[in-house]
């Protein structure tokens, strides 16, 4: 059955009726569904544990810090690239690469610098800076949680300068 905007009116799962209904038919009507249900989930179980065992590269989890570091942030700025559930550890290095070239926030110098600086596997990672032009202030962290990171890189930025420090990128591994 459609409604008006041609999207099926009814989920799998409902069980509607007026007229006629005992307790036997809806108990017979949901005992049915959990079938179904439990059919459907062993079937997807079964499906994950195939595609884990005949292709590895499906279990992601890789990432990867890259950063272009001048010698004067303040002048010159900061380019950054992360990358998180990536296949392998070289997919996470070039992601994270190709996004340091890319930030065209800084200037192109800058980005000539970009180079990997960390991987990492199911962890997280924060980037903090000041959110003003013309500051120096930055930090990074890899931990496990991201609020292990994020403080860590806040303390860091902190370090660096005396000013407001913000999480300017933050993300975790969420694959196994």
């Amino acid at each position: 059955m459609k409604n008006f905007t041609a999207e099926v009116f009814w989920a799998s799962g409902h069980f509607v009726s007026t007229v006629g209904l005992d307790e036997e038919m809806v108990r017979a009507h949901i005992a049915s569904r959990m079938i179904h249900i439990k059919r459907r989930c062993a079937t997807g179980v079964l499906l994950l544990l195939a595609l884990e065992t005949l292709s590895p590269r499906l279990v992601w989890g890789h990432g990867a810090l890259a950063i272009g570091l001048p010698d004067d942030v303040a002048q010159d700025g900061l380019a950054i690239g992360v990358s998180w559930d990536m296949p392998t550890p070289d997919a996470a290095r070039s992601q994270a690469l190709q996004q340091c070239l890319d930030f065209k926030i800084a200037p192109e110098k800058t980005r000539a610098l970009c180079r990997v600086i960390r991987t990492y596997r199911r962890q997280c990672v924060s980037i903090a800076t000041d959110p003003e032009p013309g500051m120096a202030g930055w930090g990074w962290a890899i931990a496990d949680t991201i609020g292990d990171a994020d403080a860590r890189a806040l303390r860091l930025c902190r370090t660096t300068l005396l000013q407001f420090c913000l999480i300017a990128v933050a993300g975790c591994d969420t694959r196994p």
